[in-house]
């Protein structure tokens, strides 16, 4: 009986450790101002994501992914809501998230490894051995299927590094490399062809099951395999919560609402057209002298407020069905897949600030003195235009007297010189 009891009390715990480990965000709003205005661009969003899961954040241009993305990073304040982790309030978002923006932003001269070892120093503390920062590079690499281009440099203008596909999990794998708890990516799909970017976010899927990682992320247009790699999507429009479940239930729940999927079509297509508001002016509508008719102006006008009009009882409906929802089952099962606990960050020494600042400096002067070394073409010209410059300026005014009426002359040297 006894190691039957130990094995379930092992079980319970470590079911209690994975679903402990949950975002949740309520009623999160944000206005801004605009032209003097008070604009809404968030309005009452709620949602949770659970550490493992993957959750979709999908809508039209404008609809506020990004801006939803910056909130809970913390990188805006929120007019109104609140955010919690663990069922508290009290926790520190940067020490627990990681947040990959759009654009990659990387060192072009650096090798893949070189990249993620500089990062994985700065984020450790003081004191922690190289092997245990080798062994988390290393970890992360294959994580993101990096290992075979370890030794590739990034790339540069000049010189060809790696694909386009390959640099965005390097930004991920700077994000990945402390374990965050909280994962948030902005669009890490956006400037790549289909396959790419299922293979991008299945490897992000991969370490979030592996290492307990919350993981949210806005996408546009994916298709349905990529789609299928979330357990859980988030419509927005203008702010408001469309959709909010599920990524399997999405065709089923705008079909209740009189909105059927077409045969062969992306649920996710679909349920993007029907929520977006956009109105692109057609060629076809515009005369000859370039303008646009005012009764095609007029029908445009009305569309408009037919679709917005749609997008109210959408907003509506998601709230009647979220009532329901509430009224009974909780969102208490664990995700498929199994899960491990979180890798803790490695300790070490406990140290000043002013020594973690000294560390720091350290570490990216290391890193641009590389940086220099690998790119001495594009300093070398600079040094030369430089050198030039002073020739230039020497050989004009080398030979002005030392008189007050050249004064305004000895001034114009100073400018030119500094400027």
């Amino acid at each position: 009986m006894a190691p039957s009891s130990t094995h379930s009390s092992s079980k319970e715990k470590n079911a209690t450790s994975v679903a402990s480990n949950t975002f949740k965000w309520d009623n999160v709003t944000f206005t801004t101002k605009s032209r003097g205005k008070q604009v809404t661009l968030l309005n009452g969003i709620s949602a949770s994501v659970r550490g493992g899961q993957m959750l979709a954040v999908l809508g039209p241009s404008g609809s506020g992914k990004t801006t939803l993305l910056d909130c809970l990073a913390g990188r805006k304040s929120v007019t109104s809501g609140q955010l919690s982790f663990n069922g508290t309030s009290s926790f520190s978002m940067h020490a627990i998230s990681s947040y990959v923006e759009q654009e990659d932003a990387l060192l072009g001269v650096l090798t893949v490894e070189e990249t993620l070892t500089f990062t994985t120093k700065l984020a450790f503390p003081t004191g922690v051995s190289a092997a245990e920062i080798q062994e988390r590079v290393k970890d992360t690499m294959e994580g993101l299927g990096l290992s075979h281009v370890a030794s590739n440099i990034i790339g540069t203008p000049i010189q060809r590094g790696i694909s386009g596909g390959q640099k965005r999990r390097v930004t991920i794998g700077n994000a990945l490399v402390t374990l965050p708890k909280i994962l948030l990516l902005d669009e890490p799909t956006s400037g790549l062809d289909s396959n790419t970017a299922y293979e991008v976010l299945l490897k992000i899927r991969s370490l979030a099951q592996t290492h307990n990682i919350a993981v949210i992320c806005t996408i546009h247009s994916p298709n349905w395999e990529t789609f299928s790699l979330f357990e859980k999507a988030l419509l927005l429009a203008r702010g408001r919560t469309m959709y909010l479940g599920p990524t399997k239930e999405v065709a089923p729940y705008f079909a209740a609402l009189g909105h059927p999927c077409p045969t062969h079509t992306n649920p996710a297509d679909h349920a993007l057209r029907l929520i977006s508001t956009d109105f692109q002016q057609d060629s076809s509508r515009v005369t000859p002298d370039g303008t646009v008719n005012d009764d095609l102006r007029t029908a445009e006008a009305g569309q408009v407020a037919v679709q917005r009009s749609q997008l109210d009882d959408f907003a509506e409906a998601y709230s009647r069905h979220e009532e329901q929802q509430a009224s009974h089952a909780t969102d208490a099962h664990t995700s498929d897949g199994v899960l491990v606990n979180h890798a803790a960050r490695p300790k070490g020494k406990a140290s000043s600030w002013m020594s973690a600042l000294f560390n720091h400096t350290v570490i990216l002067t290391h890193r641009n003195f590389v940086n220099y070394r690998r790119n001495l073409l594009a300093y070398g010209i600079r040094c030369g235009m430089y050198l030039g410059m002073g020739i230039m300026i020497a050989a004009v005014f080398q030979k002005l007297p030392s008189i007050d009426s050249r004064i305004n002359d000895r001034l114009s040297v100073h400018f030119y010189g500094v400027a």
